[in-house]
């Protein structure tokens, strides 16, 4: 929780500072089924892998590289970095939830593969 992000509610998923446009990745393969702006997330992705009951966010993004209905396979450019809705600085909000009896549930986003979601140009 960084104290260069607006905080307005509770904090479910990572802020990963990285440069305005650089790649952001797939952690796991899923189906697109959010590719838009989402209000305070700005423009937003969000994959579901309804296989392994996993449903992860990217939110701030400056550009979306995928289209709603649409599978991808991890490792997949989905977007670029950014600063979209309630934003202060270039960052992706990364987020996990699996899916439980009780319905989506957050879960940790570095047990799911987090910190290779943002990669820099070589």
């Amino acid at each position: 929780n960084s104290p260069h992000f607006w905080r307005s509610r509770f904090h479910a998923g990572i802020d990963l500072g990285a440069p305005q446009g650089t790649p952001v990745i797939a952690a796991v393969s899923g189906q697109v089924v959010v590719a838009n702006s989402m209000g305070g997330y700005g423009l937003t992705v969000v994959l579901e892998n309804q296989s392994v009951a996993l449903r992860n966010l990217y939110a701030h993004l400056s550009g979306i590289a995928v289209q709603p209905g649409t599978w991808v396979e991890q490792g997949t450019v989905i977007g670029w970095v950014g600063s979209t809705g309630n934003s202060t600085g270039p960052h992706l909000h990364f987020e996990a939830q699996q899916l439980t009896a009780n319905g989506w549930v957050a879960v940790d986003p570095l047990a799911n593969g987090a910190m290779s979601v943002a990669r820099a140009q070589p």
